[in-house]
């Protein structure tokens, strides 16, 4: 079943490059240590590492994805906020994502949990709160998009 829910995913092109980097060296390293089948073994070493570092590290920020996805947006506040907290106090794992957690994503974290938040306030009828964060994130953010629009919105619909 499809979601109504619209889910953006900006991705920086320049995370690629370590990405490469690592296959190649899981696969010269499965080279290095003998094995026939190293063109396989270096691919699935990356995805296993990938999924389990995407999977793991950023657990909160996917379960509000999937409340999100569900439309259960006052349940998905609360992974946000700790998401939030989360890369706050652990700002070089977000900083660093596209190696710590092998993230492909160009906006942070810390970021992305903001805007979700404002957009779940928006969609449980909370729009003066949305429209407060959405303001607060491009304190923080000021090329953040998704805020511009959002605010952009919420001002016409007044």
């Amino acid at each position: 079943m499809a979601s109504k829910v619209p889910v953006i995913r900006a991705i920086s092109f320049v995370s690629f490059l370590p990405h490469f980097v690592v296959v190649v060296c899981s696969i010269l390293f499965w080279k290095w240590m003998g094995f026939e089948s190293y063109l396989f073994l270096g691919p699935l070493t990356y995805l296993t590492i990938s999924q389990l570092v995407s999977r793991g590290i950023p657990s909160d920020h996917r379960k509000g994805m999937q409340n999100v996805r569900a439309e259960a947006f006052e349940e998905a506040i609360p992974y946000f906020e700790s998401s939030h907290a989360y890369f706050s106090k652990n700002a070089w794992i977000d900083d660093y994502r596209f190696i710590t957690m092998l993230s492909h994503s160009k906006m942070s974290y810390r970021e992305m949990a903001l805007v979700n938040i404002a957009f779940c306030h928006t969609q449980i009828g909370r729009t003066q709160e949305a429209k407060e964060m959405y303001e607060d994130i491009l304190v923080a953010y000021p090329d953040n998009t998704i805020a511009k629009t959002a605010l952009r919105m919420i001002e016409g619909m007044s």
